[in-house]
């Protein structure tokens, strides 16, 4: 006697191969999409950390933290740090942060850096006490898009503190 699948046996696999296959097609769609834009937003990641990274060595170097100058004025997008070789102004802007020096003088402003960040969000405020600012409070995150909506990724906040700047002593 031969042996053979019973009508049974061939019907249940002709309904359970697409459940299967379904499963599976998940599992690739995973890997061919989602895990190179998650490496995608680490690579972008560590761009940010150079920006904070260069924010961090110019607060370090500051003098004050100016609301403004020369027409500009510290918002979300613009940040301006007081050296002593002059001013640095921080421009977050179509999916990139740039980096300029403005000299004492009124000559033009000379490039410092670019950091391309298409898939980030970057912006800052001023910490200040009456009419001086003190810190740097920089929120920062990823954008993953995902079919029809973005999802927030790698959320962080730093603070840049003037390392002259004078404490005040609690009695």
């Amino acid at each position: 006697m031969r042996k053979a699948f019973s009508l049974i046996e061939v019907l249940v696999m002709v309904a359970t191969l697409p459940l299967f296959l379904a499963m599976v097609g998940r599992v690739f769609m995973v890997m061919n999409r989602d895990i190179p834009r998650s490496s995608q937003l680490v690579l972008e990641q560590g761009t940010v950390l150079s920006v904070l990274d260069q924010i961090r060595r110019d607060v370090d170097q500051a003098k004050t933290l100016p609301r403004s100058y020369r027409g500009r004025s510290s918002d979300e997008g613009t940040l301006l740090i007081e050296r002593s070789d002059g001013v640095v102004l921080f421009q977050v802007a179509d999916g990139k942060v740039t980096r300029t020096l403005l000299g004492p003088g009124e000559g033009p402003p000379e490039p410092a850096g670019e950091w391309a960040i298409p898939n980030a969000s970057i912006h800052w405020g001023l910490w200040d006490r009456g009419a001086t600012a003190y810190a740097v409070e920089v929120h920062t995150h990823m954008l993953l898009k995902l079919q029809a909506r973005s999802q927030r990724r790698l959320a962080n906040t730093y603070v840049f503190f003037l390392v002259g700047f004078p404490r005040e002593v609690a009695p």
